[in-house]
């Protein structure tokens, strides 16, 4: 499905039981290990389609957020150079490449 939808990101964590809750009652918990295995999965496959959409956008300028001296994220999450000197916190137009 993830595939299918094209999600440019995926926030991939596994389930970790709450007590007091009904799903932590539950008789059909999945193993840790095929926990840990398929996140492995997802996070391959998160890999896979942010790069596919780093490359679809190609050339493109886009808003990007400084968030430390030198590194900013775009407005579609991709980790890019900021501009020599942008201040933390500013908006900046970047060019995907």
């Amino acid at each position: 499905m993830a595939r299918h939808v094209g999600f440019a990101k995926i926030h991939v964590f596994p389930y970790s039981r709450r007590e007091g809750t009904p799903a932590a009652e539950r008789p059909d918990q999945v193993p840790p290990g095929e926990k840990a295995a398929r996140a492995a999965r997802l996070r391959t496959l998160t890999d896979e389609l942010a790069a596919a959409d780093h490359a679809a956008r190609a050339g493109a300028v886009e808003l990007a957020l400084v968030e430390r001296p030198g590194h900013a994220t775009t407005e579609s999450y991709h980790e890019m150079p900021a501009p020599a000197g942008a201040a933390i916190g500013s908006l900046v137009p970047v060019k995907i490449g």
